[in-house]
C-alpha cells in the first residue's frame, strides 16, 4: 500500500511514514525523511531557544537521565550484548584503532593508575570541585604530563568533560600553583 507524502509530493510505501492512530492509513501525512528535515530545520532556527531551554531545566533532566538510566539499566545491558554481537566486526576495527588513535590519552591513564597502585601519587579522597569526600577520578588537562591530574567525582568529571565547570576548576587550579 502507498501514500503521497504531503511535503515532497511523491508517492512512498507506508513503511516510509510514522505511524499515527488518527491519521489516514494510520500512518501521518509527512515521510520520514520530510519529518527529520523539518525537525533539523526548526532547531537551526530556534537554537538559542533550546539552549535557554537546556539551562533552565538543565538539573531536572540530568535527574531524568539518572533515574532512566538507573531503571533501564539491564535492557541496555542487554541491547548494546546484542548489538555488538551482530557487529562484531565493526566493534574488532573500532577497537583495534582506538588505542593508536588515543595512544597519548591511553598511556596517561596507564601511567596514572600504575603510579597510583605503586604509591608514587595518592589519590584524593576529596572531589576539588564540589568538596564532596567520595571515590574521585583524574582529570588530565595534559597527557603529556600523566601524573598531573585534578581528583574529582564521577558527576563533576562529567560536567569538565561537558565544559560546564570548566571556570571553577581553572580557578582553583591557579590557586594551587
Amino acid at each position: 500500500m502507498n501514500k503521497i507524502c504531503k511535503t515532497c509530493d511523491v508517492e512512498k510505501g507506508i513503511s516510509f511514514f510514522n505511524k499515527k492512530n488518527g491519521g489516514k492509513l494510520g500512518v501521518e501525512a509527512h515521510c520520514i525523511e520530510c519529518k527529520k528535515l523539518k525537525q533539523k530545520e526548526y532547531y537551526v532556527n530556534n537554537k538559542t531557544k533550546f539552549k535557554e531551554y537546556y539551562q533552565e531545566n538543565r538539573e531536572k533532566q540530568i535527574e531524568y537521565s539518572k533515574k532512566y538510566n538507573k531503571d533501564h539499566s539491564d535492557e541496555k545491558r542487554k541491547y548494546i550484548k546484542k548489538h555488538r554481537s551482530l557487529n562484531k566486526d565493526k566493534y574488532k576495527r573500532y577497537d583495534e584503532t582506538k588505542r593508536e588513535r588515543h595512544f597519548y590519552k591511553i598511556r596517561a591513564r596507564e601511567i596514572l593508575y600504575n603510579a597510583t597502585k605503586t604509591k608514587k601519587i595518592e589519590r584524593s579522597l576529596v572531589c576539588v570541585t564540589c568538596g564532596i569526600e567520595t571515590k574521585t577520578e583524574g582529570h588530565h588537562y595534559d597527557y603529556d604530563k600523566p601524573l598531573d591530574v585534578v581528583w574529582c567525582c564521577r558527576e563533576c568529571h562529567d560536567m569538565i568533560h561537558a565544559n560546564t565547570i570548566m571556570y571553577k576548576l581553572e580557578v582553583i587550579i591557579n590557586d594551587e600553583k
